[in-house]
């Protein structure tokens, strides 16, 4: 649930909606009943985000590969991650920022 908190939070960040979906194995028919989505962003066991996307009628993308589109300032390095570890590491970096700057975490102390 982190990974999909978080990744929430760097699209609206970007200034775009979200929308959970929750189903079971994906098929381009399935995606197409929301047309007005324009890109997916699979969370799921990383193994099932090696798909043919050319069928589908929007991209598929991978959390690591939402990073690289929605967090400014961020770059591909040329390594790729399959996994949440990036997405995670990268907002735990800004909770970082934020109690650094004087921000109270979710308990009103500053995170500690």
């Amino acid at each position: 649930m982190r990974a999909l908190e978080t990744l929430r939070k760097v699209i609206a960040a970007a200034g775009k909606k979200s929308y959970t979906f929750v189903m079971g194995r994906i098929t381009p028919e399935k995606l197409a009943n929301f047309p007005e989505v324009d890109v997916f962003v699979l969370i799921s066991c990383p193994q099932l985000a090696l798909l043919d996307c050319r069928e589908f009628y929007a991209p598929v993308i991978t959390p690591f590969e939402a990073e690289l589109a929605f967090v400014p300032g961020r770059s591909w390095t040329g390594d790729y991650s399959m996994g949440f570890e990036s997405l995670l590491q990268s907002d735990a970096a800004a909770d970082d920022d934020n109690n650094e700057d004087g921000d109270l975490g979710a308990d009103g102390d500053g995170g500690e």
